[in-house]
């Protein structure tokens, strides 16, 4: 529907840094609980036309329609802010978590759009995670 009528859209990939130690550390019902978290945080900062869903593990994917890479970088930013000053403690002593986003705008086609902006979440996760990294 985008590409037919040129508009704007934005896909990030989500993924919460160290998940597996979170899971190995603290338990899976304690790691399940953070990805509730982290979706909800999410949801918090993202506009009514955005889709947030569970793309694996412990990534999520956000579609962004009507969104520049600009804007969906900013949105980002402001949802690894979120979950990095979240008071994860409370969900478990000594808990602290981060996420790492990739992301890119609208391509030629969906499964380039999923490539590249896995191509961003390794360059984030490579530049030592807890950040956004978008396509040039």
């Amino acid at each position: 529907m985008c590409t037919q009528r040129q508009r704007a859209l934005a896909l990030v990939i989500v993924d919460v840094d160290h998940f597996k130690r979170i899971n190995d550390g603290f338990s899976h019902q304690v790691g399940d609980l953070v990805l509730q978290q982290i979706a909800h945080l999410m949801r918090q900062s993202v506009r009514t036309q955005d889709i947030l869903a569970r793309f694996g593990g412990e990534e999520l994917i956000l579609l962004m329609p009507d969104a520049s890479v600009q804007t969906a970088k900013e949105i980002a930013e402001r949802m690894r802010l979120q979950i990095e000053q979240h008071p994860w403690q409370q969900i478990a002593e000594g808990l602290r978590v981060t996420a790492s986003f990739g992301i890119t705008g609208l391509q030629h086609s969906q499964h380039d759009m999923l490539k590249r902006a896995d191509e961003q979440l390794y360059r984030a996760k490579d530049n030592g995670r807890n950040s956004v990294c978008i396509e040039a």
